[in-house]
């Protein structure tokens, strides 16, 4: 069982105010990605950070359709909205995660965007709990990051053609 697990989803365009320690692993055809290490814990935060055509408006809109996601989200096999404060929700999903059981995740999503801009972040941190280990996590959290940012920018492309 996931015990933990904080997801921001942020457009913004301007550089990042928080300058806490991130460290560059990687840059993947136009997506960076970035981790820091969390007080007491050995599963990192990681940061995906991109750029996208479209504006914040569509991308957000697209973002904030949490009962599409199981169409295109990959190993997602449900999701249901716990509770809605406008730009902040509570959020249920259970995940298909290859090899180990299916894990379920209670997320609390907090939704921030500046009409002008273009850069598109998400920030994660995991706590998978049980006997995986954390380099496990710290993996498979990089990997799927990826993964969902450009599967909710390709839907967000396919919404507003």
């Amino acid at each position: 069982m996931i015990r933990c697990l904080l997801a921001v989803l942020a457009l913004a365009g301007v550089a990042h105010a928080d300058g806490g320690d991130w460290e560059r692993i990687a840059d993947r055809d136009g997506v960076v990605i970035e981790r820091r290490g969390v007080e007491g814990s050995s599963v990192r935060e990681v940061r995906v950070t991109t750029r996208a055509s479209l504006p914040p408006a569509a991308i957000m809109a697209t973002l904030w359709k949490h009962e599409e996601y199981v169409e295109f989200v990959p190993y997602l096999k449900r999701l249901d909205v716990l509770r809605d404060d406008g730009d902040v929700r509570l959020i249920y999903e259970q995940i298909h995660v290859p090899l180990v059981k299916d894990r379920d995740v209670t997320l609390r999503i907090r939704r921030t965007f500046s009409p002008e801009g273009t850069a598109v972040v998400y920030t994660v941190r995991t706590d998978a709990g049980g006997l995986l280990p954390a380099w496990i996590v710290n993996t498979a959290q990089k990997d799927v990051s990826v993964q969902l940012v450009r599967a909710m920018l390709e839907r967000a492309r396919h919404d507003n053609r």
